[in-house]
């Protein structure tokens, strides 16, 4: 028996039900509701869940929460990745309340003189960053060939987006490069609304250390580090790489696995179509004599695959130890992403706290023109610092 407050789902709701269940398996149904509601021991095949829940559901049964959960899982999944890409902003953040950024995206989503409908919600506001769930509706068409008319409906591209204010970073969640090139859009419009400033621009963030000169042992002879014949990209990368082998970091045991350099004759003009990927049977990619010499060629990375072991602390003394599979994607005309690949459920907690750390890594490693680890780089490509041999 329904009580007062309970209203049936309407048909449209219960047919984007079936149609989520068919989308999901069965561990993605169990995560998302487990801790909502109470499932039958009976209820022990996939099947037999998918049949609970629509049954349930078309009686009453079940909050309309249920609902919005599996259609959010099954429709939006990008609302819940290790994986994303990166911009950074070409002009300091103006220190806004949190009142302030409430008022300017209620603003900005009653504007009217937009080229595309859109919608911002902010999730989320601290002292670091504040997040966002963007939504761009997308007018689209299908044809159908029984009645010979063709029925018009909106696509919704909806990516999280963090903003990193004090490092000028802005992070896409989402492996879609499409929704990310049109969310883009919608966000570089925002910002310079935000900062009322029609220059903003959204850009690939660029890489370039700061390396210092430094004097002989004489005491007034200047020399250059050998690191100044290396890309600054490729620099960066390694910097970066360095940190992810630190345990005050979280991480620790860096192993790069795959990774790709752009072509020697970089002035061509289909880059792409030149890269070489240099693979080898085990071990760290980094160590060998080949990449080493590439490296040392003034190449640039383009992208690097890698094991670390990501170190969760569950409380006093109790330390425990995960291996995790990431990547980099670099190319300074198109995109940069960083992801962790995770097809293991059981582990979407750790995962996810992971990729966290690593994002904090990168950020900040970033945020900052110096080489943090400018001898270890040197130790690994095995050249010396001249001013060391005196």
């Amino acid at each position: 028996m329904l009580s007062n407050t309970e209203i049936l789902p309407t048909e449209d709701e219960v047919n984007t039900l079936k149609h989520a269940l068919r989308v999901l398996n069965e561990n993605e149904i169990i995560e998302a509701i487990q801790e909502k509601i109470d499932i039958p021991s009976s209820v022990n095949k996939a099947q037999l869940l998918k049949q609970f829940i629509i049954s349930n559901y078309q009686k009453g049964g079940l909050e309309k929460e249920i609902f919005d959960i599996l259609r959010v899982k099954a429709f939006n999944p990008e609302l819940d990745l290790t994986d994303g890409f990166y911009l950074s902003l070409n002009q300091d953040a103006v220190k806004l309340t949190e009142i302030e950024i409430h008022k300017i995206v209620k603003e900005w989503n009653e504007k009217e003189d937009v080229e595309y409908e859109s919608k911002i919600e902010i999730l989320g506001f601290n002292d670091k960053l504040i997040s966002f769930l963007v939504t761009k509706k997308i007018e689209k068409f299908v044809y159908d060939s029984q009645c010979q008319y063709s029925t018009k409906y909106t696509d919704d591209h909806q990516v999280v987006i963090e903003y990193h204010y004090n490092h000028d970073i802005v992070f896409f969640q989402t492996t879609n490069t499409v929704k990310y090139s049109s969310v883009k859009t919608v966000m570089q419009d925002f910002f310079k609304f935000l900062l009322n400033d029609e220059e903003i621009k959204l850009s690939i963030p660029k890489f370039t250390p700061r390396i210092e000169y430094k004097l002989k042992k004489d005491g007034w002879t200047v020399t250059s580090s050998p690191l100044h014949n290396i890309s600054p990209t490729t620099l960066k990368l390694l910097d970066l790489f360095s940190e992810l082998d630190k345990e005050e970091n979280n991480f620790s045991h860096f192993e790069c696995i795959d990774i790709k350099f752009d072509h020697e004759n970089t002035g061509d003009s289909s880059l792409l179509a030149k890269v070489n990927s240099q693979s080898y049977d085990g071990g760290d990619l980094l160590a060998t004599d080949d990449v080493k010499q590439i490296i040392l060629n003034n190449r640039v990375i383009l992208f690097a695959e890698f094991k670390i072991t990501y170190i969760e602390e569950k409380g006093e003394d109790i330390v425990r130890y995960h291996s995790v599979l990431a990547g980099i994607q670099y190319d300074r005309k198109k995109r940069l992403r960083i992801y962790i690949k995770n097809n293991d459920l059981g582990l979407k907690r750790i995962v996810k706290q992971a990729y966290s750390d690593l994002k904090k890594v990168f950020i900040q490693n970033y945020s900052d023109d110096n080489l943090k680890n400018e001898e270890k780089i040197e130790s690994l490509l095995g050249i010396q610092d001249e001013n060391k041999e005196e």
